[in-house]
């Protein structure tokens, strides 16, 4: 839904930028209704390639915006196949795995706690006064646990 929404608004912009308004385009492009090109507007329909495409040539739409903008068709037809394999997905986890699979990079932000690696003994101290629990019998099982496992002994 996302990549539909996303295709959908530059399929938008560049109309609105070739200066052409929906029925303009129906009339050009020889569609039957207005409510498809509506539909793939909104991302409320699964895009064809070859109505985006008839739609590119339209706008005069070249290089590299072209390439990603039928990438990111085919990317939005194709979503059906790997949601089938989970079909135990709620509507909010589908949201959110197809942002994943549309993201090129991903970020976590974790602005009070650092991860496990990360956390220095005088971090623990700290984090475990705050918290009021006794420091001297949990920073030694952090510093255990974080620490690399020993090798098992060798075999007499």
């Amino acid at each position: 839904m996302v990549r539909r929404r996303r295709l959908g608004a530059e399929l938008r912009r560049l109309r609105e930028a070739a200066g052409l308004t929906g029925d303009q385009v129906i009339a050009r492009v020889g569609w039957a209704s207005a409510s498809k090109l509506s539909r793939l507007e909104n991302g409320r329909s699964r895009p064809d390639l070859g109505d985006v495409l008839d739609l590119l040539d339209l706008y005069d739409v070249t290089g590299s915006t072209r390439e990603d903008l039928i990438a990111v068709t085919r990317d939005a037809g194709n979503t059906r196949g790997w949601l089938r394999s989970y079909p135990v997905m709620t509507q909010r986890q589908r949201g959110y795995a197809e942002l994943e699979a549309g993201c090129a990079e991903i970020f976590e932000y974790g602005p009070v706690i650092l991860p496990g690696l990360l956390q220095t003994a005088e971090y623990t101290r700290v984090r475990l006064l705050s918290s009021r629990e006794l420091i001297p019998r949990r920073t030694p099982k952090t510093r255990r646990r974080r620490s690399p496992p020993e090798p098992p002994a060798s075999p007499r």
